[in-house]
């Protein structure tokens, strides 16, 4: 007879005990206080009255983008020469002009797919909120349980010893997350930069993860391009499951998990 682990069959019947819960519940149910997150940001804000922050970016570094597109359907910046070319640290989805039209009209637009056992999301958000509010928010991975809707708890497993040289954040990072409704358990490897202003993360190969075959996404900032003073902020993501992951759970965090975790964003919007 074959034996598994403790921890396999532990995270077995939770998940199975979550997708029973998640399937009767409806999707209206109480909404969460939003004061954890209106802390984090208020007290971002107050840290940076003597700094001086200037959104910059450079050459890029090499990760995947997620979703994969060709190398044709990548935005292109302007080569004009009084605006100066931007190289990022990932290539963005492109935007169709009618995702441009709702983007300016409604604020945000998305994007899902799913293929199997694997889900596809991008989320873009055009927020008030000021650029380095958002970048320094972002920065601050141990409260993001209570700045994010659908992540449950975020704990530090190890940090790099080289800093970036604005914020001071570590520039790589080993964390732990349960994810969704579903509380699916997920330890990552995420890379910061305060140059190109990106969140690289993929699953930690050094650690278990039982539920995940793979996980790999960005979350990335920059000012919005139509001169209007508003941050534009992407996050893409893209998860295959294992097998004792329903397919329930798949289009969850296809269809709402992006949505839910940029929600701070946009403070006065309702959830869906």
């Amino acid at each position: 007879m074959m034996k598994f682990s403790r921890e396999f069959v532990y995270t077995l019947l939770l998940i199975q005990k979550c997708v029973w819960s998640l399937t009767l519940s409806s999707v209206s149910g109480g909404v969460r206080s939003r004061s954890g997150s209106q802390k984090i940001i208020m007290s971002v804000a107050e840290s940076q009255s003597e700094r001086v922050f200037s959104p910059r970016t450079i050459e890029t570094i090499p990760f995947p983008a997620i979703p994969q597109t060709s190398q044709s359907s990548l935005r292109k910046d302007t080569n004009s020469p009084s605006k100066p070319t931007l190289q990022r640290a990932v290539a963005l989805p492109h935007l169709s002009i009618d995702e441009e039209i709702r983007l300016g009209k409604s604020g945000s637009v998305e994007r899902q797919r799913r293929r199997g056992r694997i889900g596809d999301a991008f989320i873009v958000v055009d927020s008030a909120l000021p650029f380095e509010t958002v970048w320094e928010t972002l920065l601050q991975i141990s409260n993001w349980s209570m700045l994010m809707r659908g992540v449950k708890s975020s704990k530090i497993h190890a940090t790099s010893r080289i800093k970036n040289a604005l914020t001071g954040a570590p520039t790589e990072l080993r964390a732990g997350f349960s994810i969704t409704k579903l509380r699916i358990p997920a330890n990552l490897v995420l890379k910061t930069s305060d140059i190109s202003h990106t969140i690289t993360f993929e699953l930690d190969k050094s650690r278990t993860n039982l539920a995940l075959d793979a996980l790999q996404g960005f979350w990335h900032i920059e000012p919005s391009p139509n001169g209007n003073g508003l941050t534009r902020v992407w996050l893409a993501a893209s998860v295959q499951a294992c097998a004792v992951v329903p397919n329930v759970a798949i289009d969850y965090v296809a269809s709402k998990a992006l949505r839910r975790a940029t929600k701070w964003l946009r403070p006065h919007e309702e959830t869906r």
